[in-house]
């Protein structure tokens, strides 16, 4: 008994936030997971979290790199080698097909697993770059997504 109280004190701390002075997080709105595939982050909102993250310097290096502050394992784990070895080398297009699959799309890896989105949670400069704007999506099938739906985007990349 004594155990389950613990573990639903665990859970409880971290659904909740422990004091009243927790830091707000700002309320952002995506689309039903069903529908997020249909729509991108706009422009303008990627252009503030680059500021935010980076001060828009597409090529930072460091532990997140790239102009989106993409950490080397979120880059990996939604397809970033696709485009290049580390967010910092690759173009500022590549960096944002990789940032929607973070946020909004997802991606299926070489193994068939779907790496599901995560959100727009993991970047620590959201508080700067907010209102956050979704926009109906124009990045070309070919970039936005993996293996089962538009063949492998691994061909004739030389890396991964």
């Amino acid at each position: 008994m004594k155990n389950r109280i613990v573990a639903l004190m665990l859970v409880v701390g971290v659904l909740a936030p422990a004091t009243a002075e927790a830091v707000e997080q700002p309320a952002v709105s995506l689309p039903r997971m069903s529908e997020r595939r249909k729509y991108q982050l706009g422009a303008k909102f990627i252009e503030r979290l680059a500021w935010c993250e980076t001060h828009g310097n597409w090529t930072d290096r460091g532990n997140w790199a790239g102009g989106l502050g993409i950490a080397r394992s979120t880059w990996i784990a939604f397809g970033g080698r696709q485009f290049a070895s580390t967010p910092d080398r690759a173009s500022k297009e590549h960096q944002i097909v990789v940032a929607n699959r973070i946020a909004l799309w997802g991606f299926t890896r070489r193994d068939g697993r779907f790496v599901f989105p995560v959100g727009l949670s993991g970047w620590g400069a959201l508080p700067c770059a907010v209102p956050v704007r979704i926009v109906p999506r124009r990045i070309p099938s070919s970039l936005a997504f993996s293996a089962h739906e538009t063949g492998d985007p691994y061909a004739g990349t030389g890396t991964g």
